[in-house]
């Protein structure tokens, strides 16, 4: 592989990151919650009433209970006001990821190569610690003939908790020097993209991007 390819994936890696890092305890108690269901089981059908929450008479809930289910796991991305923002890769490198002078050893072309760094934000619930799920940023033009294709990358999310957030970034480089109105969208897949669906995809209007300086 190429050294820039190198490098690339250096970046992917540095940029695709969560918020917290909480140390979770697991716990198994598969067999020990089997073994109290079977108890609550006879108390319930031969001392009716017992159990908190059980009408003496009927064996149900009581008026008032709820019984709904718990929400179920579910992911969003979002996109900030201000999402893109025209950098060499350079300057990725040096300001959002804290790597200054990432680039010295490399050719002057690579680390001054065009794009546009697009922000993104993930909320998550319910999902299981430890759980990836690939994204997709795409970056479009408008040109003359019309909106067409400017740029992609591809990385990826990992959730420290099950309820987590994420302020993300991804540089994504220009196929050519952008002149017109530029949008973004973030697609995000579930870890083995079994049906190519997206659980959650966000994208701008089409804006005129400012300069890191």
């Amino acid at each position: 592989m190429a050294a820039g390819q190198d490098d690339r994936e250096q970046i992917k890696e540095r940029a695709a990151r969560g918020i917290a890092r909480v140390p979770t305890v697991v716990i198994r108690v598969g067999a020990v919650a089997a073994a109290i269901a079977s108890v609550l089981a006879l108390i319930s059908t031969f001392v009716p009433g017992l159990l908190p929450g059980e009408d003496a008479e009927s064996g149900s809930s009581p008026a008032g209970a709820s019984t709904a289910p718990l929400p179920e796991a579910q992911i969003t991305v979002s996109l900030p006001g201000k999402a893109m923002v025209y950098a060499t890769r350079e300057q990725y490198a040096t300001t959002f990821l804290n790597e200054p002078g990432f680039y010295d050893d490399q050719p002057d072309a690579l680390a001054k190569s065009r794009g546009v760094v697009v922000r993104f934000d993930v909320d998550s619930h319910g999902f299981a610690r430890g759980t990836t799920f690939p994204v997709t940023i795409t970056v479009f033009e408008r040109r003359q003939d019309g909106v067409r294709p400017a740029g992609r990358s591809e990385t990826s999310i990992q959730l420290d908790r099950p309820d987590d957030r994420c302020g993300c970034d991804e540089w994504v480089e220009l196929r050519r020097a952008a002149h017109g109105r530029l949008m973004a969208r973030v697609s995000l897949y579930p870890s083995d993209r079994a049906d190519g669906s997206a659980l959650s995809t966000a994208e701008t209007e089409l804006v005129r991007p400012p300069r890191l300086r």
